[in-house]
């Protein structure tokens, strides 16, 4: 009765393993970082008020689409705007670069000056291009 019962967990094993193969043939999807090429900013914000950005990105090729704005914030007063976008390499991508807008929804909470960094491609070091901006805020 053990040898039965050895064996058949032996096959379950098997049969385990190779229905969960990650040897999947299909393409595969990466999330990447959009170069921001334009923001639209008030000259001043109004405390209070709610306001639509127009953010302009950049799409390196046409496997990439954009996905999401992401705005971190790692002070009060500063936001870090970050474009998403999803490649998947499905094997006849063009090497045209096409632009895209999202509007940023931003209410204005504090009196205070805000500043909004922003990635803006890479140096000729390869180091990355980042923009400050700083907007008012007036009461």
């Amino acid at each position: 009765m053990k040898n039965y019962f050895y064996s058949f967990l032996a096959l379950a094993g098997v049969f385990l393993m190779s229905s969960c193969s990650s040897n999947d043939d299909g393409p595969e999807t990466t999330f990447e970082q959009l170069v921001i090429s334009e923001i639209d900013f008030p000259e001043s914000f109004n405390l209070g008020e709610l306001y639509e950005i127009p953010v302009t990105y950049q799409l390196p090729d046409g496997c990439t689409e954009f996905y999401q704005l992401n705005v971190g914030s790692p002070a009060q007063d500063v936001r870090e705007i970050v474009a998403i976008g999803t490649r998947t390499d499905t094997g006849g991508c063009t090497q045209a670069i096409t632009e895209g807008t999202e509007t940023l929804v931003f209410q204005v909470l504090f009196d205070q000056t805000y500043t909004f960094r922003f990635y803006q491609g890479d140096d000729n070091n390869g180091d990355p291009i980042i923009t400050e901006v700083e907007v008012p805020v007036t009461e």
